[in-house]
């Protein structure tokens, strides 16, 4: 009533991925109970590209987290996007097809701890953003 939208992210084994993810959306069957989208996490967890996955959950979409990937299932290397293996302009189209047309947000997790210095965390976001922004996002 108040219009308060939940966004479950693409994490974890219940939802690792799109395609996971759907059953759950369609049981739950309400409006306020969306999807975040995480572009990394259907790899990390899921083992699917999200070029590959993306398409089937985004009805269901609310939000999209731009996280790139480096190496395999459950390797924990989340460079800035554009810096990993994640295709962001065939996401980004995958998206548009579908009807999203956003909130995005980005998300760099790197190596995880230890965190790396404030200048290299300035660095990947100022990375991030030339990178997202040649493809159409401001």
């Amino acid at each position: 009533a108040a219009g308060v939208v939940v966004a479950l992210e693409i994490h974890g084994d219940i939802m690792a991925s799109g395609a996971v993810t759907l059953p759950l959306m369609e049981r739950i069957g309400r409006e306020e109970i969306r999807v975040n989208y995480d572009t990394a996490n259907c790899e990390f967890y899921g083992e699917v590209a999200a070029v590959d996955d993306v398409a089937v959950i985004a009805p269901y979409l609310a939000h999209c987290h731009l996280k790139d990937k480096i190496g395999g299932p459950r390797v924990w290397n989340f460079p800035a996007p554009g810096e990993g293996h994640v295709d962001f302009a065939a996401v980004l189209e995958a998206l548009r097809a579908a009807g999203f047309d956003g909130p995005y947000g980005v998300e760099i997790e790197f190596e995880g701890e230890p965190w790396p210095p404030l200048a290299e965390v300035n660095r990947a976001m100022a990375s991030a953003y030339r990178h997202l922004s040649s493809l159409g996002l401001s």
